[in-house]
């Protein structure tokens, strides 16, 4: 028989709970990794490596927390996971919109739509989501005139 694996869930007759110590991968650890400063700005090489991390993050994001998860007789679990949903959600929007933002400083104007149509999938009928598609368009029917 081979080894067994690392139990990352551990359950009982009252709880369900992570252990953090098992050895386990979860991807919420690099999704909650802090997010880089920019650096460098004149630097294309600082920013390909930022902006790659920062995609490679805002991948890890695929929708809400747990999502179809309901614990009738739980309040305080329901409350504790809506908070979770929306602190994710808000970081998620946060990166979106910043990687959007930084490939439209490099001119980079399909990719920074790419961002910020994702941004509006998450956050539709937000104002910011209009300004920022519509700057977008902006600034590339801008760029082919020139």
């Amino acid at each position: 028989m081979g080894e067994l694996a690392p139990t990352c869930l551990v359950s009982t007759r009252q709880d369900l709970r992570y252990d953090a110590i098992a050895t386990c991968y979860s991807d919420l650890e690099d999704f909650l990794t802090p997010i880089p400063e920019c650096s460098n700005p004149q630097s294309d090489t600082a920013c390909r490596t930022c902006l790659e991390r920062m995609e490679s993050m805002s991948a890890l994001y695929r929708g809400p927390l747990l999502d179809n998860i309901v614990l009738e007789c739980s309040p305080e679990f329901e409350s504790w996971l809506q908070l979770q949903r929306d602190k994710l959600e808000q970081r998620a929007l946060f990166l979106l919109e910043k990687l959007s933002s930084c490939h439209e400083q490099q001119a980079q104007f399909d990719k920074a739509f790419l961002f910020a149509d994702r941004f509006a999938d998450l956050a539709p009928g937000t104002m910011k989501v209009f300004a920022g598609l519509s700057g977008l368009l902006q600034s590339e029917a801008n760029g082919a005139l020139l």
